[in-house]
């Protein structure tokens, strides 16, 4: 029963944080969505950012399931290259983002809250990785790695904006990500251009039939 009302809380959350964005979402209208106690959802959650740091978890859990996914598809020689792993990975995270206005908006209020606050929330949630597939970048970080990680998450937040506003658009931002990974030593060093970023994206990302609420996060 405490991990049901728990799910229900997050799913609750995530739908109301898309309607009516994250400011203005409040935890005791969670708590009447969900049909619930205000102060029950202080038994499962501390506070509001403690519950959007477990919804972006979630949704870069299914962000690197659905990568596993396009991974087997891949031929073998590019299925073996990490480069395309990681390439893949943050060109899937900022095209499917930008396909859902709402929750994006919701990614990037969460990331604009304060580096060190969202970087804390995320690892204080409880990890859990049933698949074993692995620990997605940026929303993991070792604890030696907040300044690194939540530095980056400024700059993900900010690239999502410029994508927004149609000033760049997925395959600049996954570049622009890239290299800053690189320079703060969290994403391997290797050159990419967008064009290889578009012609991979292109062939095994673009025109797949993902919502994040439908497919990556409410029904897992």
């Amino acid at each position: 029963m405490f991990a049901d009302t728990k799910d229900r809380i997050i799913k609750a959350a995530a739908k109301l944080f898309c309607e009516h964005g994250y400011e203005k979402t409040t935890l005791r209208m969670i708590a009447e969505q969900v049909g619930v106690s205000h102060v029950s959802i202080l038994g499962h959650f501390d506070n509001k950012i403690e519950i959007a740091a477990r919804i972006c978890m979630d949704f870069m859990l299914g962000l690197r399931r659905e990568c596993l996914k396009i991974q087997k598809s891949l031929p073998d020689e590019l299925a073996e290259d990490d480069r395309t792993a990681e390439i893949l990975w943050w060109a899937l995270h900022f095209w499917l983002l930008s396909e859902n206005p709402a929750f994006c908006e919701l990614f990037i209020s969460f990331n604009q809250l304060g580096p060190i606050t969202t970087t804390q929330a995320v690892h204080q949630v409880s990890i859990k990785d049933p698949d074993g597939i692995g620990a997605p970048p940026l929303f993991f970080p070792n604890r030696d790695d907040f300044v690194s990680h939540s530095l980056l998450a400024v700059v993900d937040a900010h690239l999502l904006r410029l994508i927004q506003m149609d000033i760049i658009g997925y395959a600049k931002a996954t570049k622009l990500f890239i290299e800053q990974g690189e320079l703060m030593g969290i994403i391997p060093k290797y050159q990419v251009s967008e064009a290889e970023i578009e012609e991979l994206a292109e062939t095994y990302i673009i025109g797949l039939d993902l919502d994040i609420l439908r497919d990556l996060l409410l029904d897992q």
